[in-house]
């Protein structure tokens, strides 16, 4: 029986069996072709062939379905963007939101500016008149102050530098609230709308006024800092109020989301209507939104820190990486390439099976140069949502938020069963556009 073998062997020594090549064609395309990104969407695997360079680490997570408060500081670290820091170099816009119930007087905050380093500061209640404008250093000042009364106002301050540019939008602002609206676009020209408004209490019909506003301007990368006096389970409020009702409601309406980390906004009280709420397609963006809770500043309300991350693109100077272009192979010439350079490909008695697979590769490789064109990398585009998504999906997942809402509010068993009905509804419609997506 040992001889048998032996001489089996040695008769295959001469030549490459058939099957070892169609093995070795098969690993090779792989590890050499492709790199497979496993995106997991609402609970099923759906599979995207990238080419993916090997320094850039992909970081493969679970998409999770958004509330109206998500944690900032967690997404950034779970970010399903790629890792693209070796072709863009970033730079953070630091904002600092204070009802400062007078600037003059908000004994703290200007250590608070200097040791976080801010860029832009968002005040509320900085009772500003006449003869005590609101200044600081050299910064550049928009301010509302309050008619006929030295109390109240809004304002932003924009600290001088080369990264920002800004621009008053007064057709934004309503007269019934006071408001400062500013676009600010950065050095890659992205532009970003900061809204800083004041919304009293007891007054619902100026937060719809504020919600109808939101709703008109259809603006992107809008970033809302203020003084809502909005109450709501949503952001960590032992209760809702009329004004957090609205904002909800506005809020899904346009596709915002409160960032703040949960922590009171008053000292004096379990209150969060101090708020950060910005566009779902700058979530991502958002590195940090700290409530300054050990902060010194002398005032009720507590500071709140929000640290968004813009871009700039990095000229490189290095050569164009590129990739091979299957589309355009000419499979003539490849089956008579192959079939030259493979011929003499020997299977050596004992030979390690690494050693088998580098020459393997190596005569691969030289069989692609001869054949398959290359081309100048694609760049990856980062979509906000998966491929399949429409209308119809974008439609059940706003009733699916609604129905989260209503049963987080109110635990009763009439809205379990409508986020149950919500919850299988919108899996069944996810997975027909997949399906229809997957036989286009």
């Amino acid at each position: 029986m040992g001889k048998k073998i032996h001489s089996w062997k040695e008769e295959e020594s001469t030549k490459s069996p058939s099957v070892l090549i169609v093995i070795a064609l098969v690993i090779v395309l792989i590890s050499v072709l492709f790199k497979i990104d496993a995106s997991i969407v609402d609970r099923k695997n759906v599979q995207i062939m990238i080419t993916v360079p090997a320094k850039h680490s992909v970081q493969i997570v679970k998409e999770t379905i958004k509330l109206h408060r998500l944690n900032a500081q967690c997404i950034y670290r779970l970010s399903t963007r790629q890792n693209f820091a070796q072709l863009y170099k970033y730079y953070n816009m630091k904002l600092l939101f204070i009802n400062a119930q007078s600037f003059q007087t908000a004994f703290g905050i200007h250590d608070v500016i200097e040791k976080i380093n801010i860029d832009i500061l968002c005040l509320n209640e900085t009772f500003e008149t006449a003869s005590t404008p609101v200044t600081y250093k050299d910064w550049k000042v928009y301010s509302t102050p309050r008619k006929g009364q030295a109390r109240g106002g809004s304002a932003i301050l924009i600290k001088p530098n080369l990264n920002f540019v800004c621009k008053r939008k007064s057709e934004y602002e309503l007269d019934t609230i006071e408001m400062v609206c500013l676009e600010i676009q950065d050095r890659s020209n992205k532009i970003f709308n900061l809204w800083v408004p004041h919304v009293p209490p007891e007054k619902a019909v100026l937060m719809k006024s504020l919600c109808d506003a939101v709703k008109l301007s259809k603006l992107k990368n809008l970033i809302l800092l203020g003084d809502f006096n909005a109450k709501s389970l949503e952001w960590n409020n032992v209760k809702d109020n009329s004004h957090g009702l609205i904002l909800e409601e506005c809020m899904t309406e346009n596709y915002l989301i409160c960032v703040n980390d949960g922590q009171y906004t008053r000292r004096n009280s379990q209150s969060v209507i101090d708020l950060a709420i910005i566009s779902e397609n700058i979530y991502n963006e958002v590195k940090d939104c700290i409530t300054l809770t050990n902060e010194s500043v002398k005032s009720d309300p507590t500071a709140v820190y929000l640290d968004v991350k813009s871009e700039e693109k990095f000229e490189d100077n290095q050569t164009t990486e590129e990739i091979w272009n299957l589309k355009k192979i000419d499979w003539n010439k490849w089956k008579n390439t192959t079939k030259q350079f493979f011929s003499s490909f020997e299977y050596v008695n004992r030979e390690k099976t690494d050693d088998l697979y580098r020459r393997f590769e190596i005569e691969f490789e030289k069989c692609m140069e001869d054949t398959i064109p290359k081309i100048a990398k694609r760049k990856l585009i980062s979509h906000r949502h998966p491929v399949w998504w429409n209308e119809e999906v974008k439609d059940f997942k706003r009733k699916l938020n609604q129905a989260q809402r209503r049963f987080k509010s109110r635990s009763t068993p009439e809205n379990f069963q409508i986020l149950k009905n919500a919850e299988s509804e919108f899996q069944e419609i996810t997975e027909k556009a997949q399906e229809e997506w997957g036989n286009i």
